[in-house]
């Protein structure tokens, strides 16, 4: 014979189901901001590109996580001030150095960072993309 406390499970066993796939899902599309600016970095095969491209993208992904009052007027000191404080671990030095200098250099100068340096720069930018933190708090409201 079947209990009451069988059914029960099964009830909770279910809602708890639905329930992460509706955070994981939920998950998904609010990070889908990140997905794009990683697969935009990737179509750059040439380093100059990439880190060319790399503030741009960091501005447009705090601009999809923060509020636009809060991120849009930022720069200089104030910029990389924000990306190191919202890194997870520790500040990438090679993204502070290309954010707070080589972002306004010519694309000449670009291409004549060593391959070394501008691989660990577009790296840190890949982990400061993936891996920035948003406290629900300062969460952008979704459209």
């Amino acid at each position: 014979p079947q209990t009451a406390g069988w059914a029960v499970l099964a009830v909770v066993l279910v809602l708890g189901l639905i329930g992460l796939v509706w955070h994981l899902i939920h998950r998904w599309h609010v990070n889908r901001y990140r997905r794009e600016a990683l697969a935009e970095l990737a179509r750059l095969s040439d380093p100059a590109a990439q880190l060319a491209a790399v503030p741009t993208l960091l501005k447009r992904c705090a601009l999809v996580a923060w509020p636009r009052e809060r991120t849009a007027s930022l720069s200089g000191p104030a910029w990389t001030g924000f990306v190191a404080a919202h890194a997870r671990g520790r500040a990438d030095p090679a993204l502070a150095r290309l954010l707070d200098d080589l972002q306004y250099r010519a694309p000449a100068d670009l291409a004549a960072v060593p391959p070394e340096q501008a691989r660990a720069m577009v790296s840190a930018a890949r982990h400061w993309i993936t891996h920035h933190r948003v406290t629900r708090g300062d969460r952008r409201v979704p459209a």
